[in-house]
């Protein structure tokens, strides 16, 4: 399972990973401070399941999530 996780802040980012490692040893999980840099890693790279901030500055967790339904369907978010 590949998982991506997004979050503005350092500590709050590296948390939400760790969780996640602590809930799916096995998933492989990358980690963003950025939205844009999501999109541009799902340009050429798959995930099955997204963790996002909703309030951050620029394009935030919300309108992201709905671009990537629009991408992919199946996606958990």
């Amino acid at each position: 399972m590949k998982v991506v996780v997004l979050d503005d802040e350092e500590l709050a980012l590296e948390n939400l990973i760790e969780c996640v490692e602590k809930c799916k040893p096995d998933a492989e999980i990358v980690g963003f401070q950025y939205a844009e840099d999501v999109l541009d890693y799902l340009e050429t790279n798959t995930c099955d399941c997204a963790f996002l901030d909703i309030e951050m500055s620029g394009l935030n967790g919300v309108n992201l999530a709905k671009i990537l339904k629009e991408k992919n369907r199946n996606i958990n978010i």
